[in-house]
């Protein structure tokens, strides 16, 4: 549904001149300026409200909320009642950024895509990059874990080789306190 409010100032509505205009069967006088605010962007079609657009796109309000605060999606419009209103771009905009996140760019690489996507007119060779960069810190960050597997691997051992001892030989070790340390 659009909502227009209709304005109409008259520079003298004495003034019964042939310039005329009808407001709600009163005449009114020349000089008619006409002002319109209207809700939403004309030819925008189909509008969703956040919580629409949340639900359509599968994500929580707050998940839209935080993506303007970070500027990767803007209201295209707001009602009458000043609730932010979005449309068909906005959602592929949305569905974009999810599916960027689901390939594992983080939202500053979405950031940089957008712009890619908008600015150059052959973006492969910097979203190349991008990818290789990603990945050099995925490979860093597998590390990191196999790191973390080795050591909780070992606690579990340990904690099935002492546990009929009646104290917990891990938590002795991670409270600094005295135990069978290998090194």
């Amino acid at each position: 549904m659009r909502t227009i409010i209709l304005f109409i100032v008259c520079s003298d509505p004495a003034d019964s001149g042939s310039d005329c205009a009808f407001l709600d069967g009163r005449r009114t006088g020349s000089n008619i300026e006409v002002s319109f605010k209207v809700a939403y962007p004309f030819g925008m079609g189909k509008t969703f409200t956040i919580g629409e657009l949340a639900h359509a796109a599968e994500v929580p309000a707050s998940t839209l909320r935080y993506y303007e605060r970070i500027g990767l999606l803007c209201p295209e419009g707001r009602s009458p009642g000043n609730y932010r209103l979005y449309g068909k771009e906005s959602l592929k905009r949305l569905r974009f950024i999810r599916a960027a996140q689901a390939t594992g760019f983080q939202l500053e690489d979405v950031t940089t895509l957008f712009e890619l996507q908008d600015g150059s007119a052959e973006p492969c060779k910097e979203v190349e990059t991008l990818i290789e960069e990603r990945l050099a810190g995925l490979e860093e960050q597998m590390k990191h874990l196999r790191q973390v597997k080795k050591v909780l691997s070992a606690s579990l051992r340990l904690c099935r080789k002492t546990e009929g001892r009646g104290r917990c030989e891990v938590i002795e070790r991670l409270r600094g306190g005295k135990g069978n340390r290998k090194r």
